[in-house]
């Protein structure tokens, strides 16, 4: 499994790529998202987090919520593909056709 080492604040983590499972999974909590309060997303989040990285939500919660925060932003951004822009041109090249 691709992992990513990221530095915040002076501490190492690591985090790891998702599965397909993984990637559904979380647009699932994004989608039941709309019908939570915020501390109920804030606790997905921390669910997200804990499993991606091995650290302990009890541990999360002891630490500083602006490094929580970042670290979140990293797994999000490691685990979002890139825009697709190749498709793009296959939904054009086909369309032509």
């Amino acid at each position: 499994m691709k992992t990513k080492t990221v530095s915040i604040e002076g501490a190492e983590y690591t985090i790891r790529r998702w599965t397909v499972a993984e990637r559904i999974e979380f647009l699932k909590m994004a989608e039941e998202a709309r019908d939570l309060s915020a501390r109920e997303v804030y606790e997905k989040q921390l669910e997200i987090i804990a499993k991606n990285t091995g650290i302990a939500k009890e541990d999360l919660m002891k630490m500083d919520g602006v490094v929580v925060d970042l670290l979140l932003k990293e797994i999000i951004e490691f685990n979002t593909p890139p825009l697709d822009v190749s498709g793009a041109s296959q939904k054009r090249s086909t369309e032509a056709r």
